[in-house]
């Protein structure tokens, strides 16, 4: 049984759109998608792990649970303006996401303001039904290999971590002691306010002199360590879903990884909803210090 949509929702993917509650507006041909119902998308999903049966005895050696793909299942009515845009809006439901194409499958509650996506695939084409001349039953399933739902993108960046001024003669300005320019941890705190641990995307970048013995990123005691020289300019890419490791996004540098902790932002607490943070510290190695070098990191929310 689906999902009951009790809530204004707006679903789009390969550029077609329905909606559910209050607010529906026609699609450029005139043509009302109401979403009926959603399955798949809201939790079900299942749980897979490497368990062994316990050689004579009762139960199992239970392994590492982790969430199978997800597949989502919309349905809902058609209702055209004449029986001509009826059957051409069947054509274009039966053409959503159609042949090999991978879209993103993006779900807005209204209501909340809350939105959260996922990249998908064909699972089962659109489907429609006539149950009048100008209205029809409709259904499309898709696949989503990722069964992650996440939130708009984050981005947060810092320097490498400089000392401040400290105290200089004289050692009051207008009556104040003066501690001189502040410094610079070179540290970022991400949030996530979803319901499963998000990974992040780093992209680290050597300013004009470069960091000849690379960088590490690290946080509470986990650590990314690039031990390589960043010539001046170069980006380097580091993926803690996909593990890849990337110079200017192209070019393969996962062996200079020396060590590869996968960082990522925890979830929330369940109990109090108190949002996961993360403390990131970029550093050079060698004690390098290059004023330009930059580490930017993007992430989103994720729930499961």
């Amino acid at each position: 049984m689906g999902d009951v949509v009790i809530d204004h929702l707006r679903v789009s993917v390969d550029g077609w759109t329905a909606v559910a509650g209050p607010g529906a507006e026609p699609d450029r041909f005139g043509c009302y998608w109401d979403l009926a119902e959603i399955e798949g998308w809201f939790g079900g999903l299942a749980v897979r792990a490497d368990s062994e049966d316990r050689t004579g005895a009762d139960g199992a050696h239970d392994g590492q649970p982790y969430f199978a793909a997800r597949t989502v299942t919309l349905a809902g009515l058609l209702d055209a303006p004449d029986p001509a845009a009826l059957l051409a809006a069947m054509r274009r439901l039966a053409g959503v996401l159609a042949g090999r194409r991978t879209g993103t499958l993006v779900v807005e509650e209204v209501a909340t303001g809350i939105t959260r996506s996922a990249e998908c695939r064909l699972d089962v084409q659109g489907r429609a039904k006539r149950t009048g001349e100008t209205s029809a039953d409709w259904e499309i399933t898709v696949y989503c290999p990722d069964p992650l739902r996440y939130g708009p993108p984050l981005q947060d960046s810092t320097g490498l971590p400089k000392s401040g001024g400290g105290l200089a003669w004289p050692l009051f300005t207008n009556g104040f002691l003066d501690w001189g320019q502040p410094g610079d941890p070179g540290q970022v705190i991400l949030s996530n306010g979803g319901t499963a641990d998000a990974p992040i995307l780093f992209r680290a970048t050597a300013g004009p002199l470069g960091l000849p013995e690379g960088f590490e990123i690290s946080a509470g005691g986990r650590r990314l360590t690039y031990a390589a020289v960043v010539p001046p300019r170069q980006t380097i890419w580091i993926d803690t879903a996909t593990g890849a490791v990337l110079a200017e996004g192209t070019a393969d540098r996962r062996s200079e990884l020396t060590h590869a902790d996968w960082l990522h932002v925890p979830a929330a607490d369940p109990e109090t909803g108190v949002a996961g943070e993360l403390t990131i510290q970029f550093t050079s190695l060698g004690g390098a210090y290059d004023e330009g070098a930059q580490l930017v990191a993007q992430w989103t929310e994720a729930d499961t």
